[in-house]
Order: structure tokens, then sequence, then C-alpha cells
């Protein structure tokens, strides 16, 4: 594993900060796999953002013309894709969650989710997911990278009434007993939280415009 990190000032006004250059040699004889490159952006120990990406490492044969025949045969990722499922399933971990806060109001429902990988892998990637999902939710982070050990919060909005917005389906007006979040990971078992079940605050809610 290799680690680095340097000081980033970023401007003002969504300007972008100056280019680091990463360098990693990889390992001759080195097995057809896959590495991941994880980006995390700190402010103080706070955590900003993450991206993960991840490379593929081939073993390309020596002579040039059967190189070339690999390269030109090689499965582009968007033909059978995800490549990785199935690897990140060989290396299972455990994910904890619970919904902390939850506040309806209006139409939309307000919550925390506190996500922790009790496990002793990364897990990735955390996906949150509302069902039934004709309910839309607006998510601060998802598919997201989690070490072990490591915990965060994510915030979401959930709509309550689809009317005028899913003229299709029409799903009735929910109520958080209606609702649950998933969350799950491509290596970890999907766990379910019963919105209803959370302690909802419904002081500030004001009750649903009825249909003609």
């Amino acid at each position: 594993m290799l680690r680095n990190q340097w000081a980033v000032g970023v401007p003002a006004c969504g300007s972008r900060s100056e280019p680091q250059e990463l360098t990693w040699k990889i390992p001759e004889r080195t097995p057809e796999s896959y590495f991941f490159l994880l980006l995390s952006l700190m402010d103080g120990g706070h955590p900003l953002s993450r991206q993960a990406y991840w490379v593929r490492v081939a073993a390309l044969p020596s002579a040039p013309e059967a190189r070339r025949k690999r390269l030109e045969t090689a499965e582009p990722l968007t033909q059978t894709g995800p490549w990785l499922k199935t690897q990140l399933e060989s290396l299972p971990t455990a994910l904890g969650a619970e919904i902390v806060q939850a506040d309806a109001a209006g139409p939309e429902l307000q919550a925390t989710v506190v996500v922790r990988n009790t496990g002793g892998k990364p897990a990735y990637p955390v996906r949150l997911g509302v069902w039934p999902d004709v309910y839309s939710a607006v998510w601060s982070d998802n598919y997201f990278w989690l070490d072990p050990g490591e915990r965060v919060e994510v915030q979401a909005r959930i709509r309550l009434d689809m009317r005028g917005i899913d003229p299709v389906s029409r799903p009735k007006v929910a109520t958080p007993a209606d609702l649950t979040v998933v969350v799950s990971a491509w290596n970890a078992p999907q766990q379910k939280l019963s919105v209803g079940g959370a302690g909802v605050d419904t002081k500030n809610s004001t009750p649903p415009r009825k249909g003609r």
C-alpha cells in the first residue's frame, strides 16, 4: 500500500487547485488483478470528499504482435461491467446502520443515517436507497468507500408526496411507516432500516393536501 498526502489551497468561487502527480510502479510479474486509488479531500481532519478509482493490471504478452492482438480484443467495461463486483464479493465485510434523526416537514422527510463498517475489509460501493423506490430521495453522499471501523453520517431528503412529480405510477402520499432505508455494498449484506421506527418528529409537518 502506498500513501501520499499534500496540502491543497482551494480558492473561493470554485477555482481549481494546482495539479499533483502520483507515481507508482507496478512490480514486474504482477498477476492480472485490480488496485484502488483512493483520493480524499480533508479539512483539518474533517472529510470533505472522497473518490475511489480502480485500475486493472493486465499481463500482456511480450511479443509485439501478440500484445497488439490482446489489446484489440480486450473487453470494454461497458459490455459486461461491473468487473469488480465478483472480486469484491470474495472479500466480505459487514455494515451497521441506524437512522439517528428523522423529521417530517410538509411533503418531505429529512433524515440522518449513520453507517459503520464493522468488518475487517473496506466496503465498496456503499449504497443507500429508499424502498419503495418510487419515492425520490436526495443523499448527501452515496456509492462511497468505507474503511474498516470507519463511520459516516449521510443526510437524506425523501419526498413523501409525489403528486405532480410521478404522473405514471402515482404512488400514494407516504407516511414514514411506509418507507424503508436500505444500506448495502457489493461485499456486505444488505441492512434494512424502518423509517417509521426511527422516532420521526412530525411537530413541524403540515398535513398533505387533498387530491381533487
